[in-house]
């Protein structure tokens, strides 16, 4: 990694840590569930969710534009509310977090941001 790519995403960083202090003052530690009262129906929407990204992705042809960042991290989203472990969602939601830091990165590397 370069030095500019690691000094991006260290400055990334930092303003993830920021808002998350700025979201705190504003609102407070907040708890609220994942899903709603229908969390079944809900988690068989976001399974086929995932699955039409998941095949998506996987028929796409990366050298002809076919694949795009929305396309990625609408697949992780959806891999988050179609979990039922626990365990299993905060290891999803790191890949979102993940997948929304190289977003970022890309676009502040090209100085599209």
């Amino acid at each position: 990694m370069s030095i500019d790519a690691w000094a991006t995403r260290e400055a990334l960083l930092q303003r993830v840590r920021d808002e998350r202090i700025r979201q705190n003052e504003k609102w407070g530690v907040q708890h609220w569930p994942l899903l709603g009262a229908g969390e079944q129906k809900d988690r068989h929407h976001y399974e086929s969710v995932a699955a039409f990204y998941q095949n998506k992705l996987s028929a796409a042809r990366p050298e002809a534009g076919e694949i795009t960042w929305h396309d990625i991290l609408m697949e992780e989203v959806a891999e988050v509310f179609a979990e039922a472990d626990h365990r299993l969602i905060i290891e999803e939601l790191i890949q979102v977090a993940a997948v929304a830091l190289a977003i970022a990165e890309d676009v502040s590397l090209r100085g599209l941001g």
